[in-house]
């Protein structure tokens, strides 16, 4: 339940996406005629959230090649749900307009950021990207950035949701984090600054004006 969650999250975060850069999906017919029909996307990892991202994608709309240093899984995911098997190795530089790691952390790279044809990362793994630099030559590239805080914070809300604020639904609240990316994405590409560092300072305002009762 709390991958599907993810997932959830992960799909509002691409879709915020998907309007920051202004259009609609990629080539191809998609699967679908969900919101991210005809959207390419590359899903780094086959496990539970992995598996999660590639059926909330694809109910979206969206075409998923996943891949797995266990071949076994992807093909897996891949029999489920119709996603195409990637290779580990060249996922991340897949002919796609997303990327999506979701997998281990500091994947990206300023080799995998120079490799990317993607135009945008949405992944739900933690610290997707490996260093500041890599970051900014994604900025640099023009690439959109979902910071990974945002784009896997599903789990740790639906959790909170439910534990600490005792809601029965918990849906809006990670549909919010949609709100949240594109939020993020429009100040960073005004201001030029990394996405992770927007993320952090809005994050600190929101928590200042809590404290204040703004």
């Amino acid at each position: 339940a709390l991958a599907a969650s993810v997932a959830r999250g992960l799909v509002r975060c691409v879709e915020a996406g998907v309007a920051a850069r202004g259009g609609g999906g990629g080539g191809g017919g998609g699967s679908g005629g969900g919101a991210l029909a005809g959207l390419r996307v590359a899903v780094q990892g086959a496990g539970a959230i992995g598996a999660a991202a590639a059926r909330a994608l694809l109910a979206a709309g969206a075409e998923v090649v996943v891949a797995d240093v266990d071949d076994g899984r992807a093909r897996a995911v891949a029999d489920e749900t119709g996603a195409r098997v990637g290779a580990p190795a060249t996922i991340l530089a897949e002919a796609v307009d997303v990327v999506a790691p979701c997998a281990i952390g500091g994947v990206l790279d300023e080799a995998a950021v120079a490799a990317m044809r993607a135009w945008a990362v949405c992944g739900a793994a933690n610290n997707v990207v490996a260093s500041p630099a890599a970051e900014d030559a994604a900025v640099a590239r023009g690439l959109l950035v979902v910071p990974d805080v945002i784009a896997s914070a599903g789990a740790v809300i639906d959790g909170i949701g439910l534990t600490v604020m005792g809601l029965a639904d918990r849906g809006p609240l990670i549909d919010a984090l949609g709100a949240t990316a594109a939020e993020v994405l429009a100040a960073a590409r005004t201001s030029r600054e990394r996405p992770s560092d927007v993320a952090v300072r809005l994050a600190r305002a929101r928590l200042a004006a809590a404290r204040t009762g703004g």
